[in-house]
């Protein structure tokens, strides 16, 4: 029997999963998760763009 194929208790889902579909699943968080940064970081990016425009028009009505 391969290690894959070894059935485990997870008291998270109250079950017996392989240690496969508990690989995969931990794939799918990563995956989530790294959508989740990337849309954060271009929130950012999204907020330090209008900062640097509206700091250059408050100069620019100062000037």
């Amino acid at each position: 029997m391969k290690s894959s194929e070894i059935l485990v208790y997870t008291s998270k889902t109250g079950g017996k999963e392989t240690w496969k579909d508990i690989h995969i699943r931990q794939k799918e968080i990563i995956a989530a998760l790294e959508m989740k940064v990337t849309d954060l970081l271009m929130e950012l990016d999204r907020e330090r763009d209008q900062l640097e425009w509206l700091e250059q028009r408050e100069a620019r009505d100062a000037g």
